[in-house]
């Protein structure tokens, strides 16, 4: 799972997604529903993260 601000639109911008923002991967196992709910507090940091990044586009688009 890729969490990214950039938005994809070509090749040149999935580039840049795919080197940007957290990453969290998770195997495919008899396991992975236990790691999954362990997961939840990065998301959670993510999901802030992505908040910050949201106020800060708001204050620059308010800027003349």
């Amino acid at each position: 799972m890729k969490f990214t601000p950039v938005r994809v639109v070509c090749s040149n911008t999935l580039n840049q997604a795919m080197e940007r923002g957290a990453t969290l991967r998770v195997a495919h196992t008899m396991s992975m529903k236990d790691r999954l709910e362990n997961i939840a507090e990065a998301i959670n940091r993510i999901d802030d993260r992505f908040n910050e990044l949201g106020a800060s586009f708001r204050r620059l688009a308010c800027k003349t």
